[in-house]
């Protein structure tokens, strides 16, 4: 499963999906480094959400070696508010629904940069029931 799209500011991002036995790993790519990544793993018809990241500062090399020569080393992005979490965790709602999943558990392990987000309501928002730090959310019914 591959696809292509942009973020609010332009940017081109692609999603790939790898798989193996026990788990599938999300991937939001710009350039060649990893910007957003989301990770389940498979216990019978239920798929944990073990984690899902947007990266906040991601640094990208100076592509032209003059500029290189001159300082320009790093060119630095911040992918958080941009829509890039709201994809991978449809992505992983749709990929779930459609691989036979019933159920998608997870737990919110406080580690978010951002002070401005509230992770439940952001999970609440998407059709997730929150109770703790533990999230949910039946797929029969959607």
């Amino acid at each position: 499963m591959e696809d292509v799209f942009q973020d609010k500011d332009g940017r081109t991002i692609k999603l790939s999906v790898e798989h193996s036995k026990a788990c599938i790993y999300f991937k939001m790519m710009f350039q060649r480094g990893a910007v957003a990544s989301a990770i389940i793993w498979k216990e019978g018809d239920v798929a944990i959400l073990k984690d899902l990241f947007v990266d906040d500062e991601f640094f990208v090399r100076q592509q032209n070696l003059w500029k290189r020569m001159l300082g320009h080393k790093t060119s630095s992005y911040n992918f958080r508010g941009q829509g890039i979490g709201k994809r991978l965790l449809m992505d992983v709602i749709k990929y779930a629904q459609t691989n036979g999943f019933k159920r998608i558990e997870g737990e919110m392990n406080g580690v978010n940069k951002d002070p401005d987000v509230d992770l439940p309501r952001w999970y609440r928002k998407r059709g997730f029931e929150v109770k703790g730090a533990h999230i949910s959310m039946d797929l029969f019914h959607l």
